[in-house]
Parts: structure tokens; sequence; C-alpha cells
């Protein structure tokens, strides 16, 4: 004899564990662009920097 009400508890409960993988995987993709959007924001930094050093330490830095 089939019961649907334990059809219906595995279906939620298969909804709800792709539900938390998504989430992860969301959470693993968002994560990712943050750590590169935070590295161009440190060669953005560096680049001001050197932009706003004065010439003497330009020159320095070149020799």
């Amino acid at each position: 004899m089939f019961h649907w009400g334990t059809a219906i508890v595995q279906l939620i409960n298969l909804i709800l564990i792709l539900l938390v993988l998504y989430v992860i995987y969301t959470l693993i993709r968002n994560s990712n662009r943050s750590t590169k959007s935070l590295g161009n924001i440190e060669k953005s930094l560096q680049r001001i920097e050197e932009h706003l050093k004065s010439p003497a330490e330009q020159d320095a830095g070149r020799k």
C-alpha cells in the first residue's frame, strides 16, 4: 500500500537538501567574486600610491 504522507515528506526533504546545496554553492561563488574584487582594489591602491609618490621617490624607484 502506497503512503502519500511518506512520499510527501521525502519530497520535502529532497527539496530542503537541494536548497541547502544551492545556498552553499552561491556562498562559495560570491566568496570567489569578492576575493577577486579585493585583489582588484589592492592593485588600484598600489597604482594610486605609486602616482602619489614624490618625484624623488619615483626616480629612486626606477633606478
